[in-house]
């Protein structure tokens, strides 16, 4: 998979057009290290990009429950396009706005 982006986490992640859920101080990462020991802390994706010599976009889900949509585009399109991990450890992303993908 090297030269691609790695999409982690992505087991429980799923995507929501516009459903609400309760927020919670405990980060979506450490709810899921806690479910499933298998699953990387933000710590070892760090650790991980550093050692390949990648770039890191850890994208939480916005904690209001807004639009992720903006975050997940400027992840894509510019920060981490290329040589990178990407890593969507929360459980429900919030696409409220459109997303154009055709040039990835």
């Amino acid at each position: 998979m090297r030269g691609l982006a790695v999409f982690g986490s992505l087991a429980f992640a799923g995507f929501s057009l516009g459903s609400d859920m309760p927020q919670s101080s405990v980060t979506t990462t450490q709810l899921l290290t806690e479910l499933d020991p298998n699953v990387p802390t933000a710590a070892e994706w760090a650790e991980r990009a550093e050692q390949e010599g990648r770039t890191l976009c850890f994208l939480e889900p916005d904690a209001n429950g807004g639009d992720d949509a903006p975050a997940l585009l400027e992840a894509l399109n510019e920060k981490c396009r290329s040589k990178s991990i990407i890593v969507l450890p929360g459980p429900v992303y919030h696409i409220n706005s459109p997303m154009v993908t055709t040039d990835l």
